[in-house]
Formats: C-alpha cells, sequence, structure tokens
C-alpha cells in the first residue's frame, strides 16, 4: 500500500497551481477575479454543510472532470467522475459508503484560475464500522466561473484500511 505524504503533494501543488503575482494597471480586477473564483470554492463547501447538493453544484462546469484517488476495488468512490451528473454519482457513493465524524478546512489558497484548499477529515466506513483520519488537499480548477476540474489528494491507504474487514 502507498501512503500519501501531504507537505510534499502541497509544495508541488504550490508550485504548479498558483500563478505568481501579475503587475497590472488594472489589480482591481485581478483581485476580483481571484476574490470570486474563493467564493465559489468557499460556497461548495456551505452548500455541503447544509446539505444542499444543488448548492455543491450550482457552480460546477457541465464538462467538470472530478478526480478521487485509488482503486474503485478497494476505494468505491476512487476514481474519474465527469459531468454534474457524474460529480452527483460520485457524491451519492460517498454517502452510501461513510458517515461524516468530523470535517474541517485548515486553509485556502487563491490562485488566478485555481483554489487549494487543505483540511482534515475523520470518517466511519458504513460496511465494515471501522474509521480512518487523513489530512486531504482538494484542488479546484476554474475558467470563466465555473469549475472545470477537482482533484483530492488523501491518504489512499487509511481509507482502504477503513473499507477492508479485518481478516
Amino acid at each position: 500500500m502507498i501512503k500519501c505524504n501531504a507537505l510534499p503533494i502541497l509544495l508541488i501543488a504550490l508550485s504548479v497551481s498558483i500563478s505568481p503575482p501579475v503587475l497590472s494597471n488594472d489589480e482591481d480586477v485581478i483581485e476580483t477575479k481571484q476574490s470570486a473564483n474563493l467564493q465559489i470554492v468557499k460556497n461548495i463547501y456551505a452548500g455541503f454543510a447544509a446539505g444542499d447538493m444543488e448548492a455543491v453544484l450550482k457552480d460546477m462546469s457541465e464538462t467538470i472532470v472530478w478526480m478521487h484517488p485509488g482503486d474503485p476495488e478497494q476505494i468505491p468512490f476512487a476514481g474519474k467522475f465527469e459531468g454534474k451528473a457524474g460529480v452527483s454519482r460520485f457524491f451519492e457513493i460517498v454517502f452510501e459508503q461513510i458517515d461524516v465524524v468530523e470535517q474541517n478546512i485548515k486553509s485556502y489558497m487563491d490562485g488566478d484560475d485555481s483554489v487549494i484548499v487543505v483540511g482534515y477529515e475523520h470518517m466511519r466506513v458504513k460496511n465494515t464500522g471501522r474509521e480512518y483520519k487523513s489530512n486531504w488537499i482538494h484542488m479546484y480548477k476554474l475558467a470563466d466561473g465555473k469549475i472545470v476540474a477537482f482533484e483530492e489528494f488523501i491518504d489512499t491507504a487509511a481509507l482502504v484500511s477503513a473499507f477492508n474487514t479485518p481478516g
């Protein structure tokens, strides 16, 4: 099993996904765009907190690509999900499989066309009763006010262990 250390992934994500500051005569426009993208992502987490899937999906592109790491044979919601229908299916699978014990956001990092969210989760797998705890990183890519891509980085070994009954 492969364990994921979030720090190297975060450093790579920061070096690849966050654009350097842009010097411009129109800094207000740049700040507004970044703030708008950050607010779009924050609205997703607010939608989750309220149990409002319509709010979660509202700002996603019709062609969004949603990626969760792992082998679908070991983690039922692992893989690539496409379009709003695919993202909706991803969450159906997640909510069928796990209960949230605790989940919180540690920080947001706002880039030009990307937002990175660092957080923590403690979940219980319904079928096994086993729990896992892991830090995670969520990377969002945005274009024209819509989320076009999402990728999660998490300790998949912890999830696989929780989905397997001890034998």
